[in-house]
């Protein structure tokens, strides 16, 4: 599985506080279908579940979301679709796999399926996909660079296109 570079991306936005992070995230609900996976990539502190958030919000869930660091899946059923939220970075330190989990389950629930640190499930993703990389750009500031792979993810930047993006 290769990363997203900003060079090979099918769209760069730029935030300039996780507010606006969130903003995204809320935009971005907008063309999420069900089924699709969404990977989110990059350092500690890069915005990755601000994103999620926002995705959230925008799904219609109104209460509190948090990484599950500990807990490796946070579900919200409240959510259209369902929203599945994975954090794996943890996943190899538990002596547990992607499989044990239920991710392939969790793929075939109808919902959105977002990742976090989706490196230990390569093996096992969908080839349409939406891959996110959060890169700091500031002491607030990040750099989104988004890449579709399939249908459904291209259809999902559709209601991006238009938002900053990062100067040079």
């Amino acid at each position: 599985m290769e990363d997203v570079t900003p060079h090979d991306a099918d769209l760069l936005l730029a935030s300039h506080a996780p507010a606006e992070t969130e903003r995204i995230g809320r935009r971005l609900a907008a063309g999420l279908s069900p089924g699709l996976i969404v990977l989110l990539r990059g350092e500690i502190g890069a915005g990755k579940t601000v994103l999620t958030r926002g995705i959230a919000r925008g799904l219609g869930v109104a209460g509190r979301v948090a990484s599950p660091t500990y807990t490796f899946v946070a579900e919200y059923p409240e959510a259209v679709p369902p929203l599945f939220h994975m954090d794996l970075y943890r996943l190899l330190d538990a002596g547990e796999s992607v499989a044990e989990l239920g991710f392939d389950d969790y793929l075939e629930r109808g919902g959105v399926v977002v990742v976090e640190w989706p490196a230990a499930a390569a093996a096992r993703l969908p080839l349409d996909r939406l891959e996110v990389r959060l890169e700091h750009a500031g002491e607030l500031e990040r750099s989104l660079s988004f890449r579709a792979f399939g249908d459904a993810a291209k259809a999902a930047l559709l209601d991006l296109r238009g938002l900053p993006e990062p100067t040079a």
